[in-house]
């Protein structure tokens, strides 16, 4: 997630600006991450050109009763004063529209890579039976794990 909005960089030219989104969110996915954008309706009107970023998916804080149109987002941060139990001061409320986890794990990205092994079951080394090793597997699967299951005899 890259959030640009910084008082330190309002006087660089749009161009600029839009560059340094595109070399960061491209070297996020280059490395095997997920890239979004984090910004609000002035930096994507005034700061930004937001036509060279639409292929990054948007993280839109936009704190109006309804988020703006003009730019297409599956995260929307409708506040930054929201309160929560437990926390003290305020608190930033967002509604995702997109299930990441779900899209990030099935694409392979942050860590849930496709062809790598996350997780190794062998039976034998963890004292389980061959049916224990089968539902350990599977349930870690479940969860978006890639599990290797290794037949192993002591």
């Amino acid at each position: 997630m890259f959030d640009i909005e910084d008082e330190t960089l309002i006087k660089l030219p749009k161009s600029v600006l839009t560059e340094n989104v595109i070399a960061f969110c491209d070297g996020l996915e280059k490395a095997g991450y997920y890239a979004a954008l984090y910004s609000n309706p002035d930096w994507l009107t005034n700061r930004l050109d937001y036509t060279r970023l639409k292929r990054f998916d948007l993280w839109l804080a936009d704190w109006r009763k309804n988020p703006s149109k003009a730019f297409a987002h599956g995260i929307w941060q409708y506040s930054q004063t929201g309160r929560v139990n437990g926390i003290s001061g305020n608190v930033d409320l967002d509604i995702a529209y997109r299930d990441y986890p779900a899209i990030i794990k099935k694409a392979g990205l942050n860590g849930f890579g496709k062809s790598e092994p996350l997780f190794e079951v062998t039976a034998a080394k963890s004292g389980l039976d061959s049916s224990s090793a089968d539902v350990l597997s599977a349930k870690l699967k479940d969860l978006g794990m890639t599990v290797v299951k290794k037949e192993e005899t002591v």
